[in-house]
């Protein structure tokens, strides 16, 4: 899906120049990704892997740089880009498990 590429790049970019366009980027990504994640929504797995991890590091820098600010648009921040980096939290460590169990399934027990 571009869309969830473009959507990371305007929260890349927007970062903590513009703190309202950061905060809509993220709560856009995480709707979007909750669609992606439901049993009648597309797949998650339709968004690479890449932009993924691409997109948690970078909430983790911009999360980090924002804690402690002052203003509405630092706590709009911190509430949809937290929500957001939870989200993906929880589906990295899923697909690290998932991997984990084919690698488990492949090897052989004696």
């Amino acid at each position: 899906l571009q869309g969830c590429d473009r959507l990371v790049w305007v929260v890349r970019r927007a970062g903590l120049r513009d703190l309202p366009m950061a905060a809509v980027g993220c709560k856009a990504l995480y709707n979007l990704l909750l669609d992606l994640n439901s049993p009648n929504g597309p797949p998650m797995m339709a968004v690479e892997d890449e932009t993924l991890g691409m997109l948690y590091t970078s909430l983790d820098e911009l999360l980090d740089a924002t804690e402690g600010g002052g203003g509405d648009g630092y706590q709009d921040l911190l509430a949809a880009g937290g929500a957001l980096h939870n989200l993906l939290g929880h589906f990295l460590a899923s697909q690290t498990q998932t991997l984990n169990n084919y690698e488990d399934l492949g090897e052989e027990k004696n």
